[in-house]
């Protein structure tokens, strides 16, 4: 399963806007404002694409169809539920972050103000449907939090961070969750932050977000190119087998190009990519069987790639708008829907947002070009959204009661 990574952070600002939204009705975006956005070299945080990510090309000369629209989804609906404050109170709440063994794994968070988040403290847990029953996974240090990009098997990819943008310092750690065993692939490079003209973006500022499949984990560093003396961003490929890194592909100067959103599955690597400043955005898939690559045609503006989990297709998303296409067929599929895919199987789904278009959240089905949506009551706030597993779910709040409410249900 991948996912684009619930955290802590996230879930601060959920509470909050929750408590903000009882009172004033409005919606949650699905990727909170960090709680300090630092200005680094002089350069503050970019956007949510960096300047040169500007979108000249549109899908519109790429035909694709639509997703059929199944039934909606009951809000209040689900197969079992988890409340967001597991024990009853308010000081922890929890949230979903993937799947493992037939067991939910639960970040789980102390619930304190904002001023004292050096203080939180994070929690993983594996929650258990039969006997709705909690197990600890592990514990992170007070003042960092772990981002859960992604599960293979037994081993979940973890990036570790403080609480405040950029994220300076970060280390990119696989953990298994069967026998407990870590391993920290990557970590920040102090002369790579120096670099003048080196942004950060959102929503990692300068940590990575890394996919794993298949016992190979990717992700996009910044490194400097000892041959020329140029800070160049590099995609790197981490074997778990072998413990060996290599790297895949890098630009030529990281301060007027960009590369991101690296994903793997299968035999196959893809990332987004601009050589400079105003060229057309695109997205390059490498077959690692053979070294070929090739261009996505035509892929719009991108945020972020993933592949299902059996690397037959490739998503992603743009503003309001998610695309599936078939890697041995080239047929596209386009539905509403927003950044932070989640995966599992053939299912995928996004973090609500308020877009303008379907600011809720739901599923696609793959196998049957169906789209579902949940359909919230007015006034309902809807933050969180995934698959994991057999499962989808999201997040219902009660404004009357504030009591907040993960449904689950089956994708079959």
């Amino acid at each position: 399963m991948a996912l684009s990574g619930s955290r802590l952070l996230m879930c601060l600002v959920l509470v909050s806007t929750l408590a903000v939204c009882a009172c004033a009705g409005a919606n949650v975006a699905h990727t909170p404002a960090p709680s300090t956005a630092s200005a680094v070299n002089g350069e503050t945080p970019a956007a949510s694409r960096s300047s040169n990510r500007v979108p000249t090309q549109s899908v519109e000369s790429n035909p694709f169809s639509s997703a059929r629209q199944g039934p909606d989804i009951p809000a209040g609906g689900g197969t079992f539920t988890i409340p967001m404050h597991l024990d009853g109170g308010t000081d922890w709440f929890v949230t979903p972050v993937g799947a493992w063994d037939g067991r939910i794994l639960l970040s789980r968070i102390s619930s304190v103000s904002a001023a004292q988040h050096a203080d939180l403290r994070e929690t993983f847990e594996l929650w258990n449907p039969a006997t709705r029953s909690a197990a600890t996974a592990w514990s992170v240090p007070a003042g960092q939090q772990d981002w859960i990009d992604g599960i293979d098997g037994d081993w979940v990819a973890t990036v570790r961070t403080g609480l405040s943008m950029p994220f300076p310092v970060w280390s990119l750690i696989l953990r298994n969750i069967k026998t407990g065993e870590t391993r920290t692939i990557a970590s920040d490079d102090i002369a790579v932050r120096n670099v003048p003209g080196i942004r950060p973006t959102l929503p990692r500022g300068f940590a990575p977000l890394p996919s794993i499949s298949n016992g190979s984990v990717v992700w996009v560093e910044t490194d400097i190119d000892r041959s020329t003396g140029l800070p160049v961003h590099r995609v790197q490929l981490y074997d778990l087998a072998s413990q060996t890194t290599s790297t895949i592909t890098q630009d030529h100067d990281a301060r007027v190009s960009d590369l991101w959103s690296p994903a793997i599955s299968g035999h196959y690597v893809a990332w987004a990519f601009v050589p400079k400043s105003g060229d057309p955005q695109q997205v390059l898939l490498r077959d690692m069987s053979t070294d070929a690559t090739r261009q996505i045609r035509d892929p719009g503006q991108v945020f972020s790639l993933g592949f299902t989990t059996d690397g037959k297709y490739l998503a992603w998303t743009a503003p309001g708008q998610a695309y599936v296409e078939s890697l041995l067929t080239g047929d596209r599929v386009g539905f509403a829907a927003n950044d932070g895919l989640t995966f599992s199987g053939h299912k995928i789904s996004w973090w609500p947002q308020d877009t303008g278009l379907r600011s809720i959240g739901g599923y696609y089905d793959i196998d049957t070009h169906t789209v579902r949506y949940v359909s919230p009551p007015a006034g309902t706030v809807m933050a969180v959204a995934g698959v994991a597993g057999p499962w989808f779910y999201w997040l219902t709040n009660d404004h009357q009661s504030g009591v907040a409410t993960y449904h689950f249900m089956t994708t079959g």
